[in-house]
């Protein structure tokens, strides 16, 4: 079969949220993947993270939309969308500030942290919802990981791997498959890739674009799926 179509998904840094930055920094992009297309642009955040930002070159994530739809036809790019976003900056994005669709949310989601109100308003706004840090990076900066990463020892995922023979990230990824998520899982080991990709031999939902098929049967049974969301808060906020 023919090898599916590379999907290019980048994120533009609040830094370069004026007009002129985000279209250099779009042409960078658009050079560096001229044979395949930008499928996805983001705005990184809503704001700019303390000390990453001079003063002249913070501009509001409002504007930066605006800017990003004016860049889209610019740069063929497929979907636009955001990152980082809350609810309430989805609601006034797509009531008061949006005149091109929102294709996109990518949001930090792992079994201890599911951001089920965003997730939520994606599916009620046909809005498709990415996760990252799925395999708990984010509570690395956490006092609360003293033990290791909370989410690829905790014990319900353990069980539930031993169970079907599968690795946690391996349960991790399908059931992120069964939520309907786009996943990304990043590495830099092979190994750890290949493993990650064994999702995909067991279904279809990695192989048609961005979209996930519901129709695949899972190795995930629903008992399994209600104890993964029964984790949502258990350690609270990593930042408590």
């Amino acid at each position: 079969p023919n090898a599916p179509e590379p999907l290019i998904v980048t994120k533009v840094h609040p830094r370069s949220y004026g007009l002129e930055d985000m279209r250099r920094e779009l042409s960078k992009s658009h050079v560096n993947f001229a044979s395949v297309g930008l499928t996805g642009v983001l705005l990184h955040a809503p704001f700019c993270w303390e000390g990453h930002c001079k003063d002249n070159e913070i501009v509001d994530w409002r504007d930066a939309w605006r800017n990003l739809e004016q860049l889209q036809d610019e740069f063929d790019i497929r979907y636009i969308g955001v990152s980082n976003f809350d609810v309430q900056q989805m609601q006034e994005l797509l009531e008061n500030v949006a005149t091109k669709r929102v294709a996109l949310v990518q949001n930090w989601m792992d079994p201890l942290h599911q951001d089920f109100e965003v997730r939520s308003f994606c599916r009620e706004n046909n809005i498709q919802y990415m996760a990252y840090s799925s395999f708990g990076t984010q509570w690395s900066f956490s006092s609360k990981a003293t033990g290791g990463n909370p989410v690829l020892t905790n014990y319900v995922l353990e069980e539930i791997a031993e169970r079907h023979e599968k690795s946690v990230t391996e349960v991790v990824l399908e059931w992120l498959s069964v939520e309907g998520v786009v996943a990304l899982p990043r590495t830099a080991n092979l190994a750890h890739l290949a493993s990650n990709f064994r999702v995909c031999s067991d279904s279809d939902w990695c192989s048609d674009s961005a979209a996930v098929t519901f129709s695949s049967p899972s190795f995930l049974d629903e008992e399994d799926i209600q104890r993964i969301r029964e984790l949502d808060g258990i350690l609270g906020s990593p930042w408590d």
